[in-house]
């Protein structure tokens, strides 16, 4: 089914205080188009490929998952079908069927390469240039794809973790952790759904979620 123009793209939103969701138009193998939906919780990811079952020159309705992947506690069952209408802003309204989710959707960065430059390289923590007790690399990543390694030796024993990129926009980048069995006791960090990433004029990144926030600067000479 064919989608208006002004629908193609990625678009991002806040259903609720803890909930994000990403849309992305796109031809799937068959090129045929499919919306590539994320929906991140405070306990898991999930990405849903929906077909349009109905579309207009303002809205899109989209039907049943042709695939699915789940990431964290939860399922991908409790993201039931939705609709989206343009709005006069050029922004997009997102609606579940049932009624549970809505949200203004609003234009984001999207292609192969969606992570701003700034970010890739790799990062230790702020007054640990010399000898620093962990790492964060930055890579890029396609959204849905993992785009951050790190490790961290600051405790007793090493924790490593690797990250899906599931948001870009203008304040920075949303990802999903993804821990090594048994390592996350050592990360002192809680396997929250998201974790943020902003970078400030100074240079200084900032990597948050509900359990912990650090700072970080270039790694020098890397």
């Amino acid at each position: 089914m064919a989608v208006p123009k002004n629908f193609l793209g990625a678009w991002e939103g806040v259903p609720l205080s803890d909930t994000r969701v990403r849309v992305e138009f796109k031809k799937d193998e068959q090129h045929r188009t499919v919306a590539r939906s994320f929906f991140l919780t405070g306990t898991s990811l999930c990405v849903v490929n929906k077909e349009p079952k109905k579309a207009s020159k303002d809205s899109v309705s989209l039907g049943n998952a042709r695939n699915e992947n789940a990431f964290g506690s939860g399922t991908c069952e409790y993201l039931p079908s939705y609709t989206l209408k343009t709005r006069k802003d050029g922004n997009l309204n997102f609606a579940t069927d049932n009624g549970q989710y809505k949200a203004v959707l609003f234009k984001a960065r999207a292609g192969d390469a969606p992570v701003p430059q700034k970010y890739v390289g790799q990062w230790v923590p702020k007054g640990e240039e010399k000898n620093p007790t962990a790492q964060v690399t930055i890579e890029q990543a396609k959204t849905g794809g993992i785009f951050v390694k790190g490790w961290d030796n600051s405790r007793q024993k090493r924790c490593t973790w690797r990250e899906i990129l599931v948001f870009v926009d203008d304040t920075g980048l949303i990802s999903r952790p993804l821990y090594r069995r048994g390592s996350v006791e050592p990360c002192g960090m809680a396997p929250t759904g998201a974790r943020g990433y902003a970078l400030s004029d100074s240079g200084i990144l900032s990597m948050g979620n509900t359990a912990k926030k650090l700072e970080f600067v270039r790694k020098p000479d890397a």
